[in-house]
């Protein structure tokens, strides 16, 4: 909904002044979105024998991931200054803010026909393609991720005892992630655009074992005591940029009986935070109102029903 000045040539001859009129862009140039996504996956590896029935794996994957989005700058993402310009009033002055520029006063090109908001475009063709261009603006995301793991490991037995044999894994992995989001914005406010980039990079190392002790199984089961197997882990994982972390990790399986299993375990776990939480372009958050342990969003909230503003609760 937009004021219109008199002097637009569209203005209806002796309607009152002050008008303001609602109108649906959507009518004359339809919503257009683009987008795709690519994701490729590329993996290796070897399966080495080693001595006492021990064996190994050595592996390497890469993994990229693209993704597109773009509003047609033709069919999308109205410019709110454009539109107020394009009608006929002069745009006041931006002030420079950050690494914006400021931008002086400025009115719709001389040579670009009036925005016509008193017509039905329906049944009419309203306004000029040259105008309706001049209303929109640009604005365009990119991502890209790739993430490549090196890594190996070995398991194998490491001796017997009367509920079996005991087997140990061990294993080490280098893991490392690289994001870029690139936002390519007009602004809704002047005729500038800005490029955006946020590239982010971390590397993280690791290394785990794992213990598995049969206490008990068919060789020296006892009453209630069918099968007793006992599980150690240990993992260490270090970031380049938000430290290292060291997680356990205790469980078991029990067969009383047979067919009767109950499992049972303990374990630490740590999660980095993803890039989208810290991100300043892609970024990941919750906005609430009043919402106890999210971050609280500012702006007010209001409704209007028939004209008349309800109390706050």
């Amino acid at each position: 909904a937009y004021a219109v000045p008199t002097f637009n040539p569209y203005y209806p001859t002796g309607a009152p002044q002050n008008l303001r009129v609602a109108y649906h862009m959507g009518w004359e140039r339809p919503r257009i979105e683009r987008a795709y996504a690519m994701a490729q996956r590329y993996q290796l590896g070897l399966n080495i024998a080693l001595p006492a029935d021990w064996a190994a794996q050595v592996y390497f994957s890469h993994t990229k991931d693209k993704n597109y989005n773009t509003e047609d700058p033709r069919r999308n993402s109205l410019s709110k200054a454009a539109v107020s310009a394009a009608l006929g009033w002069t745009i006041p002055a931006t002030a420079a803010i950050g690494t914006s520029p400021g931008i002086a006063t400025w009115p719709k090109p001389a040579n670009l026909p009036y925005l016509n908001l008193f017509c039905d475009p329906r049944a009419y063709t309203c306004n000029s393609d040259a105008t309706l261009d001049y209303l929109y603006r640009f604005d365009e995301i990119q991502e890209y991720m790739h993430i490549k793991e090196r890594g190996i490991k070995a398991d194998g037995p490491l001796f017997d005892l009367p509920g079996g044999t005991v087997k140990m894994a061990i294993g080490a992995n280098y893991t490392t992630y690289s994001l870029l989001v690139q936002q390519t914005l007009a602004s809704a406010a002047n005729p500038t655009v800005s490029i955006v980039q946020d590239p982010r990079n971390r590397h993280v190392w690791a290394a785990f074992t794992q213990v598995n002790v049969p206490v008990f199984s068919d060789q020296n089961s006892l009453p209630g005591l069918r099968r007793l197997d006992l599980e150690f882990s240990w993992r260490h994982d270090q970031y380049n940029d938000v430290g290292g972390t060291s997680n356990a990790k205790v469980g078991f399986n029990w067969n009383p009986i047979e067919d009767f299993t109950i499992r049972g375990g303990w374990g630490q776990s740590f999660r980095a935070p993803n890039f989208g939480e810290f991100s300043t372009v892609s970024n990941v958050q919750w906005q609430g109102w009043n919402l106890q342990g999210y971050p609280q969003n500012t702006s007010n909230v209001k409704i209007v029903c028939d004209g008349v503003t309800p109390p706050e609760a």
